[in-house]
């Protein structure tokens, strides 16, 4: 009988904070969603870049696409043509979730691993001044949805 291999709770994947793949479009969805008239919200457009957001726990391709006039967001199959964006950024559930958040640094956690990057980091770095404001507006989605999920609250205690 084989002997049964044991592996430290550091080296297990953690769950993920989406429940499903659904989920997770659902917040991005209204992150992209957003629209303002701040410098960063244009940036995308004016630099003419595609980029790729391949997330796996769960399974979500996401393609923004500014090459033409306007922003255009596209999710799963819509996604498909994922391989004609020059940047192509892949990672796992909980690792989007903190770079979502704002709290993961990014050349670290490619320097790990948990980002990959197809494409140059020069033009990732054209993208790199829209993500606080896209980082505020998944933090705020998030919130809301938490809120949501807790259900309402009474006042005054039970």
């Amino acid at each position: 009988m084989p002997t049964p291999r044991i592996v430290p709770t550091s080296a297990r994947p953690a769950a993920s904070p989406y429940r499903d793949a659904d989920h997770l479009r659902s917040l991005l969805e209204q992150v992209y969603g957003e629209e303002d008239d701040s410098p960063e919200a244009g940036l995308l457009t004016r630099s003419g870049l595609a980029v790729a957001f391949v997330y796996s726990r769960p399974e979500l391709t996401v393609l923004v696409d500014g090459r033409q006039r306007e922003v255009q967001v596209s999710f799963g199959a819509a996604a498909a043509q994922v391989s004609s964006a020059p940047l192509i950024f892949s990672m796992d559930g909980p690792t989007a979730h903190a770079f979502w958040l704002g709290e993961l640094n990014v050349v670290t956690a490619m320097t790990l691993g948990r980002i990959r990057l197809q494409g140059s980091p020069l033009s990732a770095l054209k993208i790199a001044p829209m993500m606080p404001r896209l980082q505020n507006l998944y933090r705020r989605v998030w919130a809301q949805q938490a809120l949501e999920r807790s259900g309402p609250t009474t006042e005054g205690g039970a």
